[in-house]
């Protein structure tokens, strides 16, 4: 189940959270911003960002893209507030480690990506290869999350994409639960509980 995992994200956004930020109805200066000046303007801003505001940042062209873009964005959103909890009860070093059991990405991660232009499309590749590449698409005067291109990259396996997103973002909300109801004394506990239950998914 890694690679689903890793999509998080990466779109979903890999996800260091900036408090307080304002929700963004729109990108600043359109057009002027680089696809990785998008992304980290989307990091910056994702924990204050709802699934529909999410969605005006993913170009779709069909009913399945527009399905798997919702689970994406519900996914994504599930991680943060799972994110948030375990830097709140343990630090920046729990959550990193949490993040690194999920197979995301983090700050660092999406800072040292490589960027690979071809015209109005660009992919946006990790350093470490469990991070599955964000696939861009420049639309509208702003780059945009390909969910097209997304889905492409998984083949076979995008059959299934959709219902194994739904599940991650199941675990990612039970992992909250459980995490406020004080089931672990430890990230490294949670960290490889969510792992183990990430890798059945199928």
């Amino acid at each position: 189940m890694r690679t689903y995992v890793a999509l998080i994200v990466a779109v979903t956004l890999g996800f260091a959270i900036s408090a307080g930020a304002d929700v963004p109805q729109t990108q600043p200066a359109a057009g002027t911003m680089s696809p990785k000046e998008t992304l980290l303007y989307w990091v910056d801003h994702f924990d204050s960002m709802s699934v529909d505001d999410l969605m005006r940042t993913y170009l779709v062209s069909d009913d399945k893209q527009k399905s798997v873009a919702r689970s994406v964005a519900e996914e994504g959103i599930a991680m943060t507030k799972l994110q948030k909890a375990v830097r709140d009860k343990w630090g920046k070093d729990a959550e990193t480690a949490v993040l690194r059991a999920c197979q995301t990405d983090t700050r660092e991660d999406d800072e040292q990506a490589d960027v690979t232009m071809a015209g109005d499309h660009a992919t946006i590749k990790f350093k470490r290869e469990e991070i599955t590449p964000l696939p861009l698409v420049h639309s509208d005067g702003q780059w945009k999350l390909d969910i097209g291109a997304l889905i492409d990259q998984y083949g076979q396996g995008a059959d299934h994409l959709d219902s194994n997103l739904r599940q991650c973002t199941v675990i990612f909300n039970y992992t909250i639960e459980c995490l406020a109801g004080g089931k672990y004394s430890s990230a490294d506990q949670l960290a490889n509980e969510i792992s183990g239950r990430l890798n059945r998914v199928q």
